[in-house]
């Protein structure tokens, strides 16, 4: 979840910024702001979905292939509850 001081720097960006300033910016609703989901991997967040991912996590010319999805459940996890999925698939060279 969401910490205070949260920085990151969206892709493409000249330099990191704090992740309020950014949702602000990006006209995410207040009352919806902490309950986005966030990615972080090693203590850093690469990924906002529907805002931004991290420059530092973008997609590049490796050899390797990343697949992230998205998909909103219900409150209990039981499954699907119609939410949207989003997904970010990256495809070897």
């Amino acid at each position: 979840g969401r910490r205070p001081g949260d920085r990151l720097r969206p892709l493409g960006a000249p330099g990191s910024r704090k992740l309020k300033e950014l949702l602000v910016d990006r006209g995410v609703p207040a009352g919806r702001r902490d309950r986005l989901p966030l990615l972080e991997i090693d203590g850093r967040i690469a990924w906002v979905p529907g805002v931004t991912i991290d420059d530092a996590f973008r997609l590049r010319a490796e050899p390797e292939c990343w697949v992230a999805e998205l998909e909103t459940l219900d409150r209990g996890g039981n499954g699907p509850s119609g939410g949207p999925v989003e997904r970010v698939e990256k495809e070897p060279s």
